[in-house]
This record gives structure tokens, C-alpha cells and sequence, in this order.
């Protein structure tokens, strides 16, 4: 009987999972799942000592000499991946017995894995993120605060005016040092570029979000209100219009991977739901809508399937919810809560029926990428001064 060779894998679904060190936030480290082999040889060997081979494309993974007797039982083959790393989608390990010596194939099978890339950027919402929820109700009234408006802003053209239009509009303000303003109803959405511009500041800064009585007040209200206003500053802008014009969410899924694999030294938001330039009313929806996130970890498990994990502050950034985006040594590491799922292949993203590229009824649009470093750095507001006086 000619000898027949079989293996078994005990990863979960055959999936060879590459993921990034849990203890590394600033330097990405390759660490593959274990691989181990269970390997049964039955049928005459010809010779007593054989060697065994495991790898993909001639790469040699495992290699070790047994005894025949050894592999009529169930043997195990540790095998070392090495740091290279294989691109997300199948991939086919071979497994070789050869004759010690004389350098025969014996027996030869294969197994197809699927290989699957995981990275965290260090960023978890259930320790970065805020202790409340984002909404109109948990603001309240919204103070047009001119202290605060000279913190957000450095260079602009006829600052009083921009401080009373613009501004105090994409605030929602409703009052201001003199009491209510005339014609300005309360918040619907609260402020949620402020809640993870600001969310992200502190986790560059290696704190966490101050909080009072799952409330935004007192210095945290005005840290979220600074990052805010810093929408209408001039490199946000800039960088914002750069992903309508030239990205997509292919583009966006790579431009995360990669500042993830380079360390997240330069940490990105999400602006989900953003009018493309296809839209007829671009002008009017490209104010009026959208949806800021934390993206903190991707999930890619072929060439064109993928996946980014968000912190969105409408939902409660419990460790219930979401898990850790780094997970300490010996705890579990999974990754749960909301996340975008992205057609690399079709150039198109799904979040909800309202966020994703072509909605049911018919308006398409996309997501802006924008660093952290548009939103600390950039403080001038020229554009926004310019156009504060056509509206």
C-alpha cells in the first residue's frame, strides 16, 4: 500500500491570522498565528527515518526528522512562520515526507489556508473613548463662547463676523454671553468632530477624554467645542476637499492601513456619509451632512474584502461593545462593534443604509480621511472668512 498522508489544522475556520504585536502601539511587528500540523502517515514506509517539510512555494515553514512509527500515530508539526508576510486571501501550505538519505518523496498532500491581516492602531474606545453619548440632549444649550473662539482660530479676515455666522453655526449655538439668540434651535446631532477630534488629541497626548457625570462640561465641553471649530480651519479644509476630488473608499481603506502599519503617528478621523461631487445639491449636503468616527483598527481577509472597526460617539464606548483594540497578554483579543465594510473591487463602502455609497435613494457618498495633525497644527481660517461673507 502506497503510504497516504493526511494533516489537519485547529485554527478556527483554516484562517491563518497576521496581526500586529498587542503590547506594540508605536511599531508594528508581524506576529502570525501558531500554525500547528496534525500529520498521519498510513501505509508501509520504506525506510525507518523520515523527513518531514512544511511550507508554502517552496518556503520551508516546519522541518523536522521522525521515526515512521511516530507518524502512524497522530504527530504534531510546529511550524514557524517567519515575519514576511503573505497578502490577505488563500494560500496553500504543503507538507512533504522524504526518505532520510535518499531524498524521496514519500508522500505529499496540501492544505489552503485563508490569510487574514488584522491591525490595531492603538486607539480603543473603550478607554479613549468618552464616558457619554453624542446628542442634542446631552448638550443642551450650546454657548457662543468668544474665549474659545479665539482659542480655535489663528488668522482670518473680519473675525466678529465670522464669530457670529459661521462659526456660531456650525457650533448650533443657541446662546451666547447675552442669552438666547434669536431664530437658533437646540442641537439634534450634538457635536461629534468635536467629541473625536478632541478624543484623539488626548490619545495622542497619552491621556484619557475628562469627563463629569457622563455629561460634557466644564473643560471637557470646551476642549470638544475648540476641535469643532477647527473644522472650518484652513488645512482641514484643504485636506477634506483632497479625498471628495482624488479618494474613495478603497483609497481610505489603504490610507488607514497604512498610517496603522507605520505606527499611527499621525492618527485619522472618519468623515462618513459625505457628499460626493456626482450630487446635484453638493453645496448644501456637504455642509449639512456627515458623520465623524475614529477608525481604529482594520481587518482584511482577501484582495478585495475588507473591513475597518470605528469608534462612533453616538454609540456607548463600553468594553461590552467593543472589546479592546489592543488586548493585553493573556486576555482575549476580538474586535466587535460597529464597523464599515469595504468592496476593494467595486470601490464602495457599507456602514448603514445611510452611510454607504449609494443610498436607497439614489445620493451617493463617500468618506474623508483627515490627520490629526489638520486639527492640532492648522489653525488659520482664511477660506471659511471668505466665504462666511456670501452666506
Amino acid at each position: 500500500m502506497n503510504p497516504i498522508l493526511t494533516i489537519q489544522t485547529d485554527l478556527p475556520e483554516k484562517q491563518l491570522l497576521w496581526t500586529n504585536s498587542p503590547t506594540q502601539n508605536t511599531t508594528w511587528g508581524w506576529e502570525p498565528t501558531p500554525l500547528r500540523l496534525r500529520l498521519h502517515l498510513e501505509g508501509d514506509a520504506l525506510t525507518p527515518r523520515l523527513r518531514l517539510e512544511a511550507g508554502p512555494n517552496g518556503t520551508i515553514w516546519g522541518r523536522v526528522t521522525v521515526e515512521a512509527a511516530e507518524l502512524a500515530d497522530e504527530y504534531s508539526l510546529d511550524c514557524r512562520l517567519y515575519s514576511k508576510s503573505h497578502p490577505p486571501g488563500p494560500l496553500e501550505v504543503v507538507v512533504r515526507v522524504i526518505e532520510d538519505g535518499a531524498g524521496r518523496v514519500v508522500a505529499q498532500t496540501s492544505l489552503t489556508l485563508d490569510v487574514v491581516w488584522e491591525g490595531h492602531s492603538g486607539f480603543d474606545p473603550a478607554r479613549h473613548g468618552y464616558d457619554f453619548v453624542n446628542s442634542g440632549s446631552a448638550y443642551g444649550a450650546v454657548r457662543l463662547d468668544r474665549a474659545v473662539f479665539e482659542q480655535t482660530y489663528g488668522l482670518t479676515f473680519e473675525r466678529d463676523n465670522l464669530f457670529r455666522k459661521m462659526y456660531r453655526d456650525i457650533l448650533g449655538a443657541t446662546e451666547d454671553a447675552n442669552g438666547p439668540i434669536a431664530g437658533t434651535a437646540p442641537l439634534s446631532s450634538g457635536l461629534c468632530t468635536g467629541m473625536i477630534r478632541s478624543a484623539l488629541e488626548y490619545y495622542r497626548q497619552g491621556a484619557s477624554p475628562l469627563a463629569h457625570d457622563r455629561q460634557p462640561n466644564g473643560d471637557t465641553l470646551t476642549t470638544i467645542k475648540l476641535f469643532h471649530g477647527r473644522q472650518l480651519t484652513d488645512r482641514a479644509l484643504f485636506q477634506a476637499a483632497g479625498w471628495i476630488v482624488l479618494g474613495g473608499p478603497r483609497k481610505v481603506f489603504e490610507a488607514f492601513k497604512k498610517e496603522v502599519l507605520r505606527g499611527n503617528l499621525d492618527p485619522m478621523a472618519f468623515d462618513i456619509g459625505i457628499a460626493t461631487l456626482k450630487r446635484k445639491d453638493f453645496f448644501r449636503a456637504v455642509q449639512a451632512e456627515g458623520h465623524t468616527t475614529i477608525p481604529y483598527a482594520f481587518r482584511q481577509t482577501g484582495p478585495y474584502t475588507g473591513q475597518i472597526f470605528i469608534y462612533n460617539p453616538n454609540i456607548p464606548a463600553s468594553q461590552e461593545n467593543y472589546g479592546y483594540a489592543n488586548a493585553p497578554l493573556g486576555q482575549e483579543r476580538r474586535l466587535a462593534g460597529p464597523v464599515i465594510n469595504f468592496d476593494l473591487a467595486k470601490n464602495t463602502y457599507y456602514y448603514t443604509d445611510h452611510y454607504q455609497s449609494l443610498r436607497p435613494n439614489g445620493d451617493p457618498t463617500t468618506i474623508v480621511a483627515v490627520h490629526q495633525s489638520a486639527y492640532e497644527k492648522g489653525r488659520n481660517a482664511l477660506i471659511a472668512s471668505i466665504a462666511n461673507k456670501f452666506i
